[in-house]
């Protein structure tokens, strides 16, 4: 699916700041940059998308690349094709591509009509023989990389790295995951639909806000 689009824009720091940025929750934190300067004095807990500085390194989550291809959310579109046009830097994990490649298989088969009901993922397992016909799963997976997605395998210790945020803003194992691998790779934005990670303030949050049903 192609949308048309527009060039992802930068707000921050200046236009945000004139506007009256927005907090998440109503929280904010503070940088080590000067809050006179015009630069990031507070840090942001959520933006927009579209308020993505250019040159930002970014990390996609599952639901940027489904809402993408689901054709559920022009914002993620939007993201990819900057990710894809060098204006932003973008960045996932296997773990991520992992995700993106089940639940794709399992919409793909509810879309063609092969299983239904309540626990889709269950009675898939029990059909595989609409596994072995599905394919445009795996080839928009595939395609990924392609976008200029670069695909990370997390260093270090990322059980125990991401436990302080389990404990800390109650997130659940994928997502803890994720934003430890985001921070320990040095990411600037973490992208993704998912609000719960909102709470998380180390990493600026990018949330999409324009997904159909």
């Amino acid at each position: 699916m192609t949308f048309s689009r527009t060039p992802c824009v930068a707000t921050w720091p200046c236009a945000a700041a004139k506007a009256g940025a927005r907090w998440c929750g109503g929280r904010r934190g503070p940088t080590a940059l000067s809050p006179g300067s015009c630069s990031r004095s507070w840090r942001r807990i959520c933006l927009r998308v579209n308020e993505i500085a250019p040159g930002s390194r970014v990390c996609l989550d599952a639901n940027v690349f489904i809402y993408h291809f689901c054709g559920r959310s022009r914002q993620a579109t939007e993201l990819l094709l900057d990710v894809e046009d060098g204006q932003l830097h973008g960045f996932t994990t296997s773990g991520v591509l992992a995700e993106v490649l089940h639940r794709l298989m399992v919409i793909e088969a509810v879309s063609v009509g092969a299983i239904s009901g309540a626990s889709p993922a269950r009675a898939l397992r029990r059909r595989p023989e609409v596994v072995r016909a599905l394919r445009r799963y795996y080839r928009d997976t595939s395609s990924i990389p392609a976008m200029g997605v670069e695909v990370i395998e997390p260093g270090g210790d990322l059980l125990r790295a991401s436990h302080p945020l389990r404990t800390g803003y109650g997130l659940l194992t994928n997502d803890s995951l994720l934003v430890a691998a985001a921070l320990g790779a040095g990411m600037d934005v973490l992208a993704t639909a998912d609000r719960d990670l909102a709470r998380v303030r180390e990493i600026d949050i990018a949330l999409l806000d324009d997904v159909s049903t």
